[in-house]
């Protein structure tokens, strides 16, 4: 029984002794193919209450993952994820109702107005186990406000206003424009006689706006004016990280126009939309 009672002795120590081994042995493996746990902090984007709708997507490698979500359910919370590891780039967008999504690339649906889109995009490596990425929502469109004078009241309800320019939407993998043709009818007038008409990000100053009557159900422009270029002299920037809005006053007796630059925190145009 002593002898019995050593060699069992001896093999427990031996166990004992592996556990160890075995253990490093695991943690020395490659961890290529385990993934990378992803947190995007999402806060600032609930806190838009004004859009409903909402969208991730996450380009990791060379395959593309679209969610949708709804803004308000983010309020204090993270949206977690898991991907392979590879450089990844992962966008948020809000206020997105009304366009069109077509892989990557989100664009304005025919004949309609750019949505007030909301959005991020970061980029990370994703090498290691966990990537915590705080996402903060910048201004991917600009709002023009059109006053009008120079006719009576009961006339400027006749009239309005064309906006066309040569890129529609945006890629969401690198923020880039994409170019086709976007035109929209501006809304309005309002009781103030302001129309108002939003634009998505653009990579040149060639839009146009025209002035449109409508009679007996047609409409007809009877004038153009180079909107990109005013935008331009006045120093408007198509890259700035939040698209700042603009002012145009326009007589409609002699369809000229002057047009203001002014950032979109300005609390004028909080009162007009």
């Amino acid at each position: 029984m002593k002898v019995l009672s050593r060699l069992l002795s001896r093999l427990l120590s031996r166990l004992l002794f592996l556990i160890p081994v075995l253990s490093c042995c695991s943690i020395k493996e490659s961890r290529d193919n385990c993934p990378c746990y992803v947190t995007l902090d999402l806060a600032d984007f609930a806190s838009i209450s004004a859009c409903e709708e909402g969208r991730i997507s996450i380009l990791n490698g060379s395959s593309l993952y679209q969610y949708d979500i709804l803004p308000s359910d983010y309020a204090g919370k993270s949206y977690d994820c898991r991907v392979m590891r590879t450089s990844s780039v992962f966008t948020a967008v809000v206020g997105c109702e009304g366009a069109l999504f077509s892989g990557d690339s989100l664009v304005s649906a025919p004949g309609k107005q750019w949505p007030a889109l909301m959005a991020d995009i970061v980029s990370a490596d994703c090498q290691g186990d966990r990537e915590i990425l705080k996402m903060s929502p910048e201004k991917e469109y600009c709002t023009a406000y059109m006053t009008v004078s120079g006719l009576a009241d009961e006339d400027i309800g006749a009239y309005g206003f064309r906006v066309k320019a040569s890129c529609r939407g945006i890629c969401l993998s690198d923020g880039k424009c994409i170019k086709a043709e976007y035109s929209a009818i501006a809304s309005g007038p309002s009781e103030d006689s302001v129309y108002s008409v939003r634009m998505p990000r653009q990579d040149d100053y060639s839009a146009i706006l025209e002035i449109l009557v409508f009679r007996d159900g047609c409409e007809e422009c009877i004038a153009e004016r180079k909107l990109g270029a005013m935008m331009k002299e006045k120093g408007y920037d198509w890259n700035s990280q939040s698209l700042d809005d603009i002012r145009l006053i326009i007589n409609l007796g002699t369809a000229t126009a002057d047009l203001l630059v002014v950032p979109w925190e300005d609390e004028f145009f909080d009162e007009q939309i």
